[in-house]
């Protein structure tokens, strides 16, 4: 694998119904080529992929955010490892480099959940938010 390769993700994830063929998993398009291949070592068995972040300095460090957790690549989603996070396995929604330092990142939850890493994901710990979904209000006109 070529070291300055530019790649393209995507994640699926299917939602089930009776008779109805599924989809998920995370798919890698490399730059210059047409077809886009299943990275799936590590993952969860049918992974539902919700949420993507690269790391904006180093591209070879891909997060995902499954029904499992969030799972972390160091190789361009060659493999993939659980990451250490205390959220007792909850799917994420979300993930996010802060634009003001790569070593920060935020993780939301289905649970109205968000956890905090200072140190590029190595780390993690809740953040205390006291909106929950039914508090959430929008302005008129906003």
């Amino acid at each position: 694998m070529a070291a300055n390769k530019s790649y393209a993700y995507v994640g699926l994830a299917g939602e089930t119904a009776p008779g109805r063929t599924v989809k998920s998993g995370l798919y890698r398009l490399a730059e210059g080529e047409t077809e886009w291949e299943l990275k799936g070592s590590g993952l969860p068995e049918a992974p539902a992929i919700r949420a993507l972040a690269i790391h904006p300095q180093k591209p070879e460090i891909v997060y995902a955010g499954t029904q499992e957790g969030p799972y972390r690549s160091t190789d361009h989603g060659e493999h993939w490892e659980k990451v250490n996070v205390p959220d007792h396995g909850q799917p994420v929604w979300s993930l996010l480099y802060s634009p003001r330092d790569s070593n920060v990142m935020y993780a939301g939850y289905e649970a109205c959940e968000i956890y905090r890493s200072e140190d590029g994901g190595e780390n993690w710990q809740p953040i205390p938010i006291s909106v929950r979904f039914p508090e959430v209000t929008m302005a008129p006109g906003a």
